[in-house]
């Protein structure tokens, strides 16, 4: 019951199938193949960490739900990078613990995301022992 909200699962990062997502956003198929390859790049990098990564290029589908599809999946970390992102060299990074997003850099990806899986494991962690402090009573 700790691992579940109203928008689906939240899984924790060590035992997710898939830590993290990447999902590109573009308008027409000029665009896909920059930021493909930005993706793949990221991708790989992260895969060399050790972290369990997919790229969700499948085009029949629009950003927004495949947002909502790994939401409910419950995939810790959500990476959305379209070509404003390529231009300013940023990505957005969404948490799935606590539904927050920011904007980052891309070159700082790599150091952030290991650092925020494990944020997430003790969030998660934390949030569910304070539960249980806070329902157990003695008689």
């Amino acid at each position: 019951m700790g691992h579940a909200d109203n928008n689906g699962l939240v899984l924790p990062p060590k035992l997710a199938p898939i830590q993290v997502v990447i999902i590109p956003i573009y308008k027409n198929v000029e665009q896909i193949g920059a930021l493909s390859e930005a993706a793949v790049k990221i991708k790989a990098g992260l895969e060399s960490l050790g972290i369990s990564v997919k790229y969700d290029d499948r085009d029949n589908n629009k950003p927004g739900w495949k947002f909502a599809e790994y939401e409910l999946k419950g995939v810790p970390v959500r990476l959305a990078i379209g070509p404003r992102d390529l231009e300013n060299n940023t990505i957005e990074v969404a948490r799935r613990d606590n539904l927050t997003k920011e904007t980052i850099p891309i070159d700082k990806v790599y150091e952030l995301i290991p650092k925020l899986l494990d944020d997430i494991q003790a969030n998660i962690y934390n949030k569910a022992l304070n539960f249980r402090k806070e329902n157990t009573f003695l008689y």
